[in-house]
């Protein structure tokens, strides 16, 4: 930052203004841009991605990333409201090409009405598939939400479990049960020990000889 001999020039986006799709909403002066080596936005991204890299920092990347991400929402709103509005499924006439080269539309006659009818093809909406893989790439689905059914039942077992946050792995109320059993148990035996030695305590001994007795 001192001397620049280590600088690098952000090569890979040449100033053209309104050459590239993100000039259409681009606040930046056209004439300005014009004069400039690079594309002032693109340049921007490139230093702070740059340092976020160098530093080991991703920090620097949470403004980008959250930008990214609310327009990856806003784009799965798009699709989930365009199938919404096309329905899940799209009807198309059946087709082939002959050998003339023609276009023929698939037809059959109904033997109950004796009517001509069409062969009509029924396919998933194309959208349902960018929709799901959105879905599951962002962390979107049923189970990263925990609403599928097997999720449920997992958060109400280790609800009898007690929560030691990043500790040691937690114990179920039946094993903290009978480790607190085993230990009141080692206790008493501990107790008894003391007991015996204090019983076999030759200073006591000689005190009980000498008030006559234990009392």
């Amino acid at each position: 930052m001192k001397h620049g001999m280590n600088a690098e020039v952000a090569q890979y986006f040449p100033a053209k203004p309104d050459g590239y799709p993100a000039c259409a909403s681009c606040d930046v002066d056209r004439d300005y841009c014009r004069s400039q080596p690079a594309c002032v936005r693109q340049t921007q991204l490139f230093m702070v991605t740059h340092a976020a890299f160098e530093q080991k920092n991703p920090k620097h990347l949470m403004p980008i990333m959250a930008s990214m991400q609310a327009s990856i929402t806003a784009i799965i709103q798009q699709i989930l409201q365009t199938i919404i509005a096309d329905g899940v499924k799209l009807t198309t006439p059946a087709w082939a090409v002959d050998r003339e080269g023609n276009v023929v539309l698939g037809e059959y006659d109904d033997l109950v009405t004796g009517e001509r009818r069409q062969i009509m093809e029924v396919k998933a909406h194309p959208l349902l598939k960018p929709l799901q893989e959105f879905l599951s790439r962002n962390n979107l689905s049923l189970a990263d939400m925990g609403m599928t059914p097997k999720v449920i039942d997992q958060e109400e077992q280790k609800l009898g479990r007690l929560n030691q946050g990043d500790g040691p792995p937690t114990l179920s109320l039946e094993d903290y049960a009978a480790k607190q059993a085993a230990s009141l148990q080692a206790l008493a035996v501990l107790a008894e020990r003391a007991n015996a030695r204090k019983q076999a305590d030759p200073v006591l001994i000689e005190y009980q000889q000498q008030n006559g007795g234990s009392q």
